[in-house]
């Protein structure tokens, strides 16, 4: 897809592509930008709960809800799989989320004041498929 900017004369420019060669990269440009990006708040990068391990737990604080965010650097068919696990684990250990949350955060949240049914999965990727898409 091409993008571009608006000049102040209400011009338009292209933005040229810049390759990322590493997933870690992707996933340190998106986390030091969560709250531009996304309007989210990050809680912590490679959480692990019980088996797994979450790239990013950012936190939307007007939805009252977590976002786990998985990056994929190339075309992968699975990472839709892995958000469906990650949710899953969510709900089967919301605890240790809030938990982590209120460490990272020096807050108190308790479990009922987190909307767990608004959740969700993001999936940063610089290649997706049909899959993916449909």
């Amino acid at each position: 897809m091409r993008l571009f900017k608006q000049t102040q004369t209400d011009s338009l420019i292209e933005v040229n592509e810049i390759k990322i060669a590493k997933e870690k990269t992707l996933q340190s440009i998106t986390e030091r930008n969560l709250e531009l990006i996304f309007g989210l708040e990050l809680v912590c990068s490679e959480f692990a709960v019980g088996d797994h391990r979450l790239d990013t737990l950012a936190f939307d604080s007007e939805t009252k809800s977590f976002v786990i965010i998985e990056y994929k650097r190339s075309e992968n068919r699975s990472v839709i799989d892995h958000g469906y696990a990650y949710l899953g684990k969510m709900l089967d250990r919301k605890s240790d989320f809030v938990l982590q949350y209120n460490l990272v955060n020096n807050k108190n949240l308790q479990i009922g004041d987190i909307d767990l049914a608004q959740s969700r999965v993001y999936f940063v990727s610089t290649a997706l498929n049909s899959y993916h898409l449909g």
